[in-house]
């Protein structure tokens, strides 16, 4: 219990070196597990409409300091190229890691990462199309068509990439009419969405939307006279 108290009271200064002298524990016996098949872990960086971006990693740090980077630390035990992270020991496995990517004219993005898996991959958007106006929503429209439109029919709209945590945004359902039209308000990001077609709990069709921020937007028609449920 002493032991317990006394540690309440440490500096944070003391509890960050505690942390990464932890993390550096890890590191210098990965060596006896140098055999294993390499990990990988992808960080694809988009702009608002889908378009690959070019970013590479340039500092790994535990969440405790953003200032110490396990890249530049011996022995070395993660390695990058361009935006893979690469690494063999598998102790980092469900280890929480901040990663700064860099891009094009100083262009940076920081993402919280949990290392669930060997083979990782973890897509993020860089921008947003806004038109200006300050706005509570997107509003996004379509019509279904080719089935019988009565029952459990939803349309569900998410982003397609990640990296939208804390950005205000969130899954969307919209009411299918008997017609098959439907409206979605989306939240007031504006980055490409994936609208998820179903019926009660069947995914029947998956479509892709560019929104803007202050712009509404209309999908037309999707045609699921393939996909109709029996």
């Amino acid at each position: 219990m002493l032991l317990i108290e006394s540690a309440m009271f440490l500096p944070s200064k003391l509890m960050k070196r505690a942390a990464w002298a932890a993390l550096l524990l890890l590191c210098s016996s990965s060596h006896a597990h140098g055999q294993e098949k390499e990990c990988v872990v992808q960080f694809s960086v988009y702009d608002p409409v889908g378009a690959s971006l070019d970013f590479h990693i340039t500092r790994v740090s535990p969440p405790s300091d953003a200032k110490e980077n396990v890249l530049s630390k011996e022995p070395r035990v993660m390695t990058t190229r361009a935006n893979l992270l690469l690494f063999s020991d598998r102790r980092f496995l469900g280890r929480t890691l901040d990663v700064l990517l860099e891009g094009p004219n100083g262009a940076q993005i920081t993402t919280r990462t949990v290392l669930t898996a060997c083979r990782l991959r973890r897509s993020l958007f860089f921008g947003k199309s806004d038109l200006g106006p300050d706005v509570n929503g997107i509003a996004v429209s379509g019509r279904l068509s080719g089935c019988q439109f009565a029952g459990d029919w939803w349309v569900r709209a998410v982003t397609m990439f990640g990296g939208h945590e804390g950005s205000a945004d969130y899954a969307v359902d919209g009411y299918v009419e008997s017609d098959g039209s439907f409206t979605l308000v989306l939240g007031p990001l504006g980055v490409r969405r994936l609208l998820v077609v179903g019926h009660g709990k069947e995914a029947l069709k998956v479509t892709a939307v560019d929104v803007t921020q202050g712009k509404s937007s209309n999908v037309g028609v999707i045609d699921l006279k393939d996909s109709c449920p029996k």
